[in-house]
């Protein structure tokens, strides 16, 4: 039997097949892999059976997954600087009349201002939901490579998901 499942937020996909005495999972997210192997070696243990586990993991895997996440990850950082500048764009739009000389993007921001506080106020945690997401899948990504010691690392990739350059996160990943 093979069971399809896809994360509705990243659109991660994961593909568990049952045999006899055999399941395989295979997904583009480390974390899913974590969760699947710490489950079942947790059943395993209650109902005191041996297994043999396996895992090949992919760097191709983290590749996809970002190219998953790349796009939600720069909308919420763009969201989230237009939030910033829009009291800034609002309180100059004030002293001018016609605010002419403001970027297009400026005036942008300016005129969906009300659109922008509402989808951010809806949104507001969207951003460090990201984060997280990312943040266990680094975890995870080296603890089913066996290095369980990466929090010393972590500070780095947070600067590197607030640069959301998403080449210099995959590559981190893969050191």
């Amino acid at each position: 039997q093979r069971f399809f499942f896809r994360n509705t937020f990243t659109l991660g996909t994961a593909i568990a097949e049952i045999r006899r005495n055999e399941i395989i999972v295979e997904s583009e997210s480390a974390s899913v892999i974590a969760i699947a192997k710490e489950n079942l070696t947790r059943m395993a243990n209650y109902r005191r059976t041996a297994v043999e586990e396996s895992i090949t993991p992919s760097n191709a895997a983290v590749q996809c997954f970002f190219s998953l996440l790349a796009e939600k990850l720069h909308y919420q950082q763009s969201l989230e600087r237009k939030v910033q500048l829009v009291d800034a764009i609002h309180e100059l739009s004030l002293q001018e009349t016609n605010p002419v000389w403001l970027s297009s993007e400026y005036r942008e921001i300016l005129a969906q201002q009300g659109t922008i506080r509402r989808e951010f106020k809806s949104r507001t945690r969207a951003l460090e939901y990201l984060c997280g997401i990312i943040t266990d899948l680094f975890v995870d990504w080296h603890r089913i490579q066996g290095n369980t010691d990466v929090r010393r690392k972590l500070p780095q990739l947070q600067q590197l998901i607030v640069s959301s350059n998403v080449q210099s996160l995959v590559k981190y990943f893969l050191e």
